[in-house]
C-alpha cells in the first residue's frame, strides 16, 4: 500500500514483527548509516536469558529512537510487505492463470 511508511509508527514496527521485518530488510546492507545493530545472540537465549533479554530490550529501545529519530528510514517499507501481502499473491496467481 503506497503510504504505509506515513502511517506507521515506531511502535508499530517494532511490535509487528512483519514490519520490524521490512524495516530491518530495507535498512540492511549498510543502506542506512546509524542503525542500531543488535548485541543479543540467539545462543543465549537458552545459554544465558537474562542477558538475552536485556540485551534484546535494549536494542529494540535503541531501535525505536532511531526510527523517532530517522523517520525516513520508514520508507520503502512497502515494498518489502509486497512477499507477504495475501492480496498480492492472489493477484500473481490471477495472472500466471490467465497468462497459461
Amino acid at each position: 500500500m503506497p503510504g504505509l511508511d506515513k502511517l506507521l509508527t515506531a511502535d508499530d514496527i517494532i511490535h509487528i514483527p512483519e514490519f520490524l521485518l521490512g524495516y530491518q530488510r530495507s535498512n540492511s546492507g549498510g543502506v542506512t548509516n546509524g542503525i542500531p545493530k543488535p548485541k543479543y545472540k540467539d545462543a543465549d537465549k537458552t545459554e544465558n536469558p537474562e542477558k538475552y533479554e536485556k540485551q534484546h530490550q535494549e536494542y529494540f529501545t535503541a531501535l525505536k529512537k532511531f526510527i523517532q529519530g530517522h523517520p525516513e528510514t520508514v520508507a520503502g517499507i512497502e515494498l518489502e510487505m509486497d512477499g507477504i501481502n495475501p492480496a498480492r499473491s492472489g493477484q500473481r496467481r490471477r495472472i500466471r492463470s490467465s497468462a497459461a
